[in-house]
């Protein structure tokens, strides 16, 4: 019986989870004598993530992401929308708090909700002045500093040019508007 596709899947994750390279990865496919994941059986898979949780590999369950207020189901903010508010606060000087201005311009005390986070990103995105929706969805860092050879492989978001880059090897190989 061949592969399934969780599968493939918990493999990939497995790979990725313990920074496993694509040289150790295509020696490790090779003592199953195939080249891809997709050539393994079912068996073969499950041998291979038994061999793969021994190295550490754990099976991480997203959080529950509602909780009830009210007798209403609401939607709570997620890790990653606390995340990307976290880098766009760190990016404004403020001359009151963050939190005095969370108060008395978003009329809210505490980020709960998902929607209370969307409304607090989009005015920290207006105050930064960022038109573009790609840094919310993919939470991307600002940079330290705008050395290339920090900057090694990775998204970041260029404030000064209200753009997303793509930096690889020292050099700005991808530019998104």
């Amino acid at each position: 019986m061949l592969i399934n596709k969780k599968q493939i899947q918990l493999i990939h994750i497995a790979k990725q989870q313990l920074n496993i390279d694509d040289d150790t990865y295509k020696e490790l496919l090779a003592t199953y004598h195939v080249d891809s994941s997709k050539n393994l059986t079912s068996s073969q898979a499950e041998h291979l993530l038994r061999h793969l949780r021994s190295k550490g590999f754990k099976i991480v369950k997203p959080a529950r992401n509602k909780a009830k207020m009210h007798n209403k189901v609401i939607k709570l903010a997620s890790p990653a929308q606390h995340r990307l508010i976290n880098i766009l606060k760190a990016n404004i000087h403020w001359q009151v708090s963050f939190e005095t201005w969370l108060n008395k311009r978003m009329k809210m005390k505490t980020i709960l909700t998902s929607k209370d986070a969307s409304k607090v990103i989009e005015g920290l995105k207006g105050m930064l002045n960022i038109k573009t929706k790609h840094i919310e969805f993919l939470s991307l860092p600002f940079p330290q500093s705008y050395d290339l050879e920090t900057l090694q492989n990775q998204w970041f978001f260029d404030i000064l040019e209200n753009r997303l880059v793509f930096v690889e090897n020292g050099e700005i190989c991808k530019i998104l508007k």
